[in-house]
């Protein structure tokens, strides 16, 4: 008999709507509940089911799709969303690394010549989206995760065309000093200002 999506009690190893489990609470979601698991082809997946049916969710959903196609288009990202078969629940790329909330909050990742390419990696994803004009809303550092070559996005907020390219990066450089700032020791501040008053349209993707 097949589980319900809506099952709280999944648990890993179990197979539910063709896909196994592998850990039953991969995240935290405020309104859908993620698991990773496993298709039938053996890739990894994020599995995203709504905790009730209701229209603002699936909204939701929709728009969650439709910005990863954005990402894909404009090439700042690989990772690709799309719905279930079961067309109420999503299936997003799984993709491991390290998440840049780990990394901002760490003062080698600023200092220390090891993390050069990471940096180096997250100054190109900012500055390729500024010079096609894209200004990602909402770019929490929890939803950049870095797989080993670049920085992949897994969420957003909005995407809005701006007027150029320097206002573009002009945007980004107040809104993740004000964004990711809040999630930073005060004495590490000086370190992410100087990164972002960096930023220059000369950084090649």
């Amino acid at each position: 008999m097949k589980k319900s999506l809506r099952s709280d009690d999944i648990a890993p190893g179990q197979t539910v709507e063709a896909l196994e489990v592998i850990e039953k609470d991969f995240a935290s979601g405020k309104h859908s509940r993620v698991s990773l698991v496993r298709r039938s082809d053996q890739t990894l997946w994020v599995w995203k089911r709504p905790k009730d049916d209701s229209k603002s969710h699936q909204m939701a959903f929709r728009k969650e799709i439709q910005r990863s196609k954005a990402w894909r288009e404009l090439e700042l990202s690989n990772v690709e969303v799309g719905w279930h078969e079961d067309k109420r629940s999503l299936l997003r790329t799984y993709v491991p690394g390290v998440m840049a909330l780990d990394r901002i909050q760490d003062r080698d990742f600023w200092t220390e010549q090891t993390y050069a390419n990471e940096r180096l990696a997250l100054a190109q994803l900012i500055v390729h989206a500024a010079k096609q004009r894209a200004y990602l809303g909402d770019l929490n550092p929890k939803n950049l995760i870095f797989d080993g070559k670049r920085w992949q996005i897994i969420d957003s907020g909005s995407i809005r065309l701006k007027e150029s390219p320097e206002s573009t990066l002009q945007e980004y450089r107040e809104k993740l000093m004000e964004q990711w700032s809040s999630r930073m020791h005060p004495a590490e501040h000086k370190f992410l200002r100087d990164f972002l008053q960096g930023l220059t349209l000369q950084h090649q993707p």
